[in-house]
Order: structure tokens, then sequence, then C-alpha cells
């Protein structure tokens, strides 16, 4: 379907307009410490367009989400109104805002492999396909998402009576072994290594809060697309996303993601089937007494209030991290030192005080599970005689303990830590940093 010339000027100046501004309203230091390891990965290029490539991923999301949303509605007005709503998932927006984040690959990876799933007929698709499947394969565990997916999809084609297509099987039997041998070559399919170690990330989640996050409006219209796609139109186009959404919810139900995650995607994919959703509130609209010339003043002031307001609010919670205790690590200790900290402030230390830890996002470390378990007890043990062996044990030279650690571990201070092993060299109102003396 050809783009009319007004839907591609308002598609490429939403898609400069995200762009510029996330670029434009992101603090100079990152918010959180995952950017640190990204910035590690990617130290060939400079630190700001390593910023600039992930909000190009990020805003180039949705020029995606706009072609999967047109494969399923046809109609350009809707399909910019529905990718523009996966821009503006609370959640989504927060986490990926001012943070070298891995949804913003992830999301971007994701959504095209949907997209040309849908395209599939078309050889050039064919190709994106499994090249997609291959990169997101090396680049993130969450892949396995995409192997539930397809999947998925291939039982509820069988279970509606249909057949996949003879480019749709060729697709799958050329990519499901991809994502299955790479994942067990660098995994062994131990993708639930990353929730069991983030377990303290599984928090309490009421439906208030789940559809404050995944936003309102994509939620309500996302379920009822979901609902009208699969029952009523039975359209495979329908039972690829439906395939989308019980893959995320079978891997919650399993803890092989962690709800961050299951929110993320979520919101972002029932902003997508809100397109199929928007025709029918359209004309049911033209139905009733209220003008329909308020029908677009209507639409952007709910899109604005569930959707965008709410995901601007989320990211002001978001603050560039202080570095100072960081960097005076890197000035007052010894090069080679080894240093306890919680697994989310590794990177920190590791990229810019240039000090080992004894664990790291994205706890690819041998023993991984086991290190998690000893930072824990390290950090909570009222046994001296298991902390010291422990400390021993991982050659700690220094405990860097924060605000964000008393948060993780709910714990106001080390047990163990006036011992006469320890001595404080360094504190601020957020971070205290005890020196171990070695016996």
């Amino acid at each position: 379907m050809k783009l009319k010339k007004l839907s591609l000027i308002i598609l490429l100046l939403l898609f400069f307009v995200i762009l510029f501004l996330r670029i434009h309203y992101g603090h100079e230091t990152f918010s959180d410490d995952d950017s640190f390891y990204y910035l590690e990965k990617l130290n060939f290029l400079p630190d700001f367009s390593i910023k600039i490539l992930f909000e190009f991923l990020f805003a180039s999301s949705f020029l995606i989400a706009f072609l999967i949303c047109l494969e399923l509605t046809d109609r350009q007005g809707i399909s910019i109104l529905s990718s523009f709503l996966t821009v503006f998932t609370p959640l989504y927006f927060k986490t990926t805002f001012n943070s070298l984040s891995e949804y913003g690959f992830v999301i971007f990876l994701l959504l095209i492999s949907i997209y040309s799933l849908l395209r599939i007929r078309d050889s050039k698709f064919q190709i994106l396909f499994v090249l997609t499947t291959l990169i997101f394969s090396f680049v993130s565990q969450l892949s396995l998402l995409l192997l539930l997916t397809l999947l998925f999809y291939w039982f509820i084609i069988k279970a509606e009576g249909n057949d996949l297509s003879l480019n749709e099987t060729y697709a799958l039997m050329a990519s499901v072994p991809i994502l299955i041998i790479i994942n067990f070559i660098q995994n062994g399919f131990s993708i639930n290594i990353i929730p069991k170690l983030i377990e303290d990330q599984f928090k309490p989640l009421t439906l208030t809060s789940f559809s404050y996050l995944t936003g309102f409006l994509s939620l309500f219209l996302g379920l009822f697309g979901l609902y009208y796609g699969y029952f009523k139109e039975k359209s495979k186009k329908t039972f690829l996303l439906t395939s989308v959404i019980i893959s995320i919810i079978f891997s919650l139900s399993l803890r092989l993601i962690t709800f961050k995650t299951g929110i993320i995607i979520l919101g972002v994919f029932f902003s997508i089937l809100s397109s199929i959703s928007f025709p029918y509130f359209i004309d049911y609209f033209k139905k009733t007494r209220i003008p329909i010339n308020l029908l677009p003043v209507i639409l952007i002031l709910f899109i604005l209030f569930m959707g965008v307001f709410p995901s601007i609010n989320e990211s002001k919670q978001k603050t560039p991290l202080d570095l100072t205790p960081i960097l005076w690590l890197k000035e007052n200790t010894k090069e080679n030192s080894k240093i306890l900290a919680n697994v989310f402030e590794g990177n920190q230390i590791k990229f810019l005080a240039k000090r080992n830890v004894i664990l790291y996002y994205p706890f690819k470390e041998e023993n991984s599970h086991k290190r998690f378990k000893e930072i824990r007890r390290l950090f909570t043990t009222i046994n001296s005689i298991t902390a010291n062996k422990l400390l021993d044990g991982n050659n700690i030279d220094y405990i860097y303990f924060s605000q964000k650690t008393k948060d993780l571990y709910e714990i106001e201070e080390i047990p163990y830590i006036n011992n006469i092993r320890f001595n404080k060299i360094y504190e601020d109102s957020n971070v205290q940093i005890w020196e171990l003396k070695h016996v």
C-alpha cells in the first residue's frame, strides 16, 4: 500500500520530534548501571554517538510499529495513532529514557521480526526475517521470546484448522533451529538465570499499577483488538500478534522474564493491537450525537492523558546517577583491588573506576547464580565468621555500600561492619566505602 503524502510527512515529523526530544532532554549522565555495560562494549564509538544510536533505534521502532499496524488495518491515520501509542507506553518510555537500555534494541528487533513474518510472501522479507533472527539470537537472551512466539503461532494455526504458507514454513524451518542452537550454545537454555538472579525485581503488581505502566488506553483498546481480531476476524495476522502476547504471559508465568520485561513488551503490542479497535470505536462514535469534528480532539486528549503524560511523569522519576563516589574509588583505591557492591552498580565500578567486582550485568560469569547469592549474604548475614569466609574467598578489598543496596536488601547497615577488620574511608549522603584489612 502506497503511503499518502500527508501520512509520510506526519510519520517523518513525529520520528524526528521523538528523536530530538529524547536526545535533547536526556541528562549528560546516564540514569542506570546497564548503560555502562554498553558503553564498554561499544567503546570504539564516542559516548554521544552511542546514545544517538540507542535513541535512533527507539524512534525507528515507532516506524516499524506503524508498518505492522498498517498490515493489520490498512488505514494509515489509525496506524499512526496506534504506533504513536507504542512510543508512550509508560514503563517502556521510562526504562529507555536517558539510558542505554537493552529494551531499545530488543523491541526494535522483535518488531522487525514480526513485520518480516507478516510480509513473508516477499522473498526480501524472508531474508530479512532470517537475518534478524540471527542477530537477535546473538545480542540478547530475550530472543527466546521470539522462539516461543513462533512455536505458539504454529500451534494456533494448527488449532484453528489452518496451514502455514510455504514461505512461512521455510521461514520457521530456517529460524527455529537458529534460535535453538545459538541459545543453547550461548546459554544452555539458561535464560531463566536472569530472573533468578534478580528475583528482587519481582514485586507484587496490582491491576491498577499494571494498567498504568502498560498504558490504560493501550491495554483497553489492545485487549478489545485482540478479542475481535482473534475470535471475530480470525486473521492469521492477528494470530501472530496473539502468539507474542501468549509467549509473554507464558514466560511470566514461569518467571523466565521479569515483570518489567513483560509489561514493556505487552504495552508495545497492545498498542499495536489497538489499531484493530480504533475503527470500531470510531464507527460507534459516529452513531452518537457528539459532533464528528470533535473526534480528533477527543482522541488526542485520550492519548495525551492515558499515554503521553503518564510516560513523561514516569521518566521524571529517573535522575542521573551521582558518580562522585565511583570516581573517588578510581582515585583513592588500589588499581587491582576488588569491590563488593550490589549487582546493579557493578558496571559503573567496572567501567568508570576500573576496579573488579564479584558480579555485574549481564551476569554471564561462571557460577553467576552462586555469586549473586554470596553478594546477598555478604550484605545481610549477621554471622561475622560466614562474612569473613566469603570476603576472603572472593578476595574483597573494599565494600561499596550505597542507598540502592540498602533499598535492595532492605537493610540500614551491614550487620558485621563494626568488626575491627573494617575502616570507613568515604561517606556522603548516599554511599559509604569501607576498606577491608587483610589479616
